[in-house]
């Protein structure tokens, strides 16, 4: 089944820095930047999905990202082999709730998906001297 987004999901702000960082063996593969978009969709299939998992293991429709208007959520769309976040096993079929750091593998790929998800970027963060 095609993927429906949410009646509460937001777009992501064009201001946002919101990115996803694609490592395996801690080598950055690429950057997924997230801002302008309604959702991201990743699994197997070039038909119904955003971002393409080619592990044999990864459903052809796995998991999807999607933003509330304050945090970004991830949601194991009924997987096989599903979905972990910092190697906890995500609940299918329910949003949970992703943060600043948040390393997310699906199946049994390698590749660990890092969520960058301060709402500055890194150059402003030098300028300022105290944390939030």
């Amino acid at each position: 089944a095609k993927f429906s987004l949410p009646e509460w999901a937001e777009f992501i702000p064009f201001n946002s820095n919101y990115c996803i960082e694609v490592k395996k063996n801690e080598a950055i593969l690429s950057t997924i930047d997230l801002k302008g978009k309604w959702c991201i969709v990743l699994g197997r299939s070039v038909q119904l999905c955003d971002e393409i998992l080619e592990h044999p293991s990864v459903s052809r429709e796995h998991a999807a990202i999607v933003f509330n208007g304050k945090n970004l959520l991830i949601c194991d769309l009924g997987s096989a082999q599903g979905t972990k976040i910092d190697s906890s096993e995500i609940p299918q079929n329910k949003w949970t709730e992703l943060k600043d750091g948040s390393r997310v593998t699906f199946a049994e790929s390698t590749r660990e998906f890092i969520f960058k998800l301060s709402s500055s970027s890194s150059s402003s963060q030098l300028l300022k001297s105290s944390k939030k």
